[in-house]
Formats: C-alpha cells, sequence, structure tokens
C-alpha cells in the first residue's frame, strides 16, 4: 500500500485539496497538526482505493492470505513474504505470489537424505508416536538391504510394546541398562535406541557422544512447544526431524515453520499406528504434495 502526503493551513482544507485531485478515493490514515514560523499547518497522510494499482495490491494480498489459511502456517513465519508483497513496486499476478512463497518455504529447507549411522537415537515428547517411529525406521532400513538391525530399550522393564515393534517389522529386539552397554551389540549394522521422552533424557544426551537424534513430534503439534524443545537441546548433537501421526492432520504449515526457524533438517514422515503403514523419507516431492491451493506444478518451481 502506498501512502500519499499533503500539506495545508487546516485538515478540512487539506483534505479538499486531495479530494479535489483524486476524488472519492481518498482514504485518511493519519494528520499531523503543527505550528511553524508562527502559521498552523496540518500534513495529512493518505492512501488511494479502488485504483488499479490498490486493486491490484488487494488481490495479492487476498492470494497469499487463502494459501496461508489453506496451509495453516503460522503469520509470524510467512510475515515476511507479506511485507515483500506491500513494499513491491508493482501489482503482482497470483502466481508470482504463489512462487515468493514456494521461495520462502522451500530456500532454506534442509534434509537428511541418507542414514549411514550406526547408532540412531530416537526421543520425543509424550504421545509423539516416537516409538512406532523408531519401528518404521528400522522397518525401513530393513527393506533397504541392511542386514541386521536391532531395536533397543533403555533402562526399563516394560518392553512388550518395543519387544512387539520388533516381532512386527522384522528386527531384532535388546533391552540394556544404560548407554555404556552399547558397546556389547557391536555385531549390529543399525540399533535404533529409543530413548524415552526427550524432556528425560537432556541430561544424558548432555553427557553422551550421540551419532544422530531424530526428535520426533505429532503431525499435529504446535510450532511454539516443538521450538521450545529444540532449544533444550546440546548444540553438538546431530539431530534430525521426524514427524509421526501426519494422517491426523491436513497440513503440514507448522513442519514447514519448524524446520526454518530451528535450522533443522526434516528426515522423516510415518502415518498410522501400524510399522507396516506409511513411512516416507522427507524431500521436496512429498511437501509439495501436501500442500493445498497452489496452481504451480511441481516441475514448473524445482
Amino acid at each position: 500500500m502506498e501512502f500519499l502526503r499533503h500539506t495545508a493551513s487546516d485538515y478540512e482544507r487539506a483534505l479538499r485539496e486531495v479530494r479535489s485531485r483524486h476524488g472519492q478515493s481518498v482514504r485518511i490514515h493519519a494528520r499531523y497538526d503543527r505550528f511553524e514560523r508562527g502559521k498552523a499547518e496540518c500534513e495529512i497522510l493518505y492512501y488511494l482505493v479502488g485504483t488499479k494499482k490498490q486493486e491490484g495490491e488487494d488481490h495479492a494480498s487476498e492470494a497469499l492470505a487463502a494459501l496461508i489459511a489453506a496451509n495453516d502456517l503460522p503469520y509470524s513465519f510467512v510475515r515476511p513474504v507479506e511485507e515483500s508483497l506491500r513494499i513491491s513496486g508493482h501489482s503482482l499476478l497470483e502466481r508470482e505470489v504463489e512462487f515468493r512463497l514456494l521461495h520462502h518455504l522451500f530456500d532454506n529447507l534442509r534434509f537428511k537424505e541418507k542414514v549411514g549411522e550406526r547408532e540412531i537415537y530416537v526421543a520425543g515428547p509424550s504421545g509423539s508416536g516416537k516409538t512406532t517411529m523408531a519401528a518404521k525406521i528400522a522397518r525401513f532400513l530393513r527393506l533397504r538391504g541392511q542386514k541386521k538391525i536391532a531395536l533397543v530399550e533403555i533402562g526399563s522393564s516394560n518392553d512388550r510394546l518395543l519387544r512387539m515393534l520388533a516381532h512386527d517389522c522384522g528386527v531384532e529386539f535388546e533391552r540394556i541398562s544404560d548407554l555404556d552397554e552399547i558397546v556389547r551389540l557391536d555385531s549390529y549394522d543399525h540399533l535404533i535406541i529409543d530413548l524415552g521422552n526427550i524432556h528425560d533424557v537432556i541430561p544424558l544426551l548432555s553427557s553422551h557422544q550421540v551419532q544422530l537424534l531424530v526428535l520426533v513430534f505429532g503431525g499435529s503439534s504446535k510450532v511454539s512447544d516443538m521450538l521450545a524443545v529444540t532449544k533444550l537441546l546440546p548444540q553438538h548433537i546431530p539431530v534430525a526431524l521426524a514427524f509421526a501421526k501426519t494422517d491426523e492432520t491436513h497440513t503440514l504449515g507448522n513442519v514447514l515453520a519448524l524446520a526454518n526457524l530451528a535450522n533443522l533438517p526434516l528426515f522423516a514422515f510415518g502415518e498410522g499406528a501400524s510399522v507396516a503403514m506409511g513411512f516416507s523419507l522427507a524431500n521436496e516431492q512429498y511437501i509439495f504434495s501436501r500442500l493445498h491451493g497452489f496452481s504451480i506444478e511441481l516441475s514448473e518451481f524445482f
């Protein structure tokens, strides 16, 4: 929106003069009354409605608002895109708005594309689906041809769930009392270690050499809650994000916001409570397939 200024001896005169120039399209934003050099002055700050430029700006803003709503994108995350529309020197077509938003979503997005680590630690908030995600990762590695894989329970005598999941995904099950026992599991190609609640294991992570931590959140988790968890993590630990229960949410706006704001790579998405149900490595194609309201095709952007 472009603001214009006009100064006259008083408010009524200033308003009359700008309306004589622009007609009824004038809308007053602010007025500034001052007394200078013995004379009263009134400066008005105004904008015009109904012009082609204003209509173009309004259309671009409406197009952006529709995309934000369709994808549940947090306003604080996409505010820079809205501001770029305001300061643009020309009206933008709807496709141009889409391209600007897509660049904002994807330009700084990172992915964990390969799993070469032998020890993969899995943790997340309570109820996030972290244990099932650990089993899905184990099954994924087995189907990719890895020969000997174990799901590892640590420090818990209640191992029934993980033992059952290990059976379901066709891998071994191991239980250890603490992380120092991992050395006795040196015959395995991959260890998927279920650490449990992330809030309970922060001190453990700080004192242990972790090859990879997969931090699991539920697909519908709030960005502010997830961001708070990421800020608790020791900075020396390699972290990748995984999201469970994504079949329970229509959009991935919170996922995109967290990955960008926390500057952490996306690793995987899981659907359903069954180990055999959906598991997808995170990539541009998967993210794009979950976006709504865009007329642009994947091949046009990437």
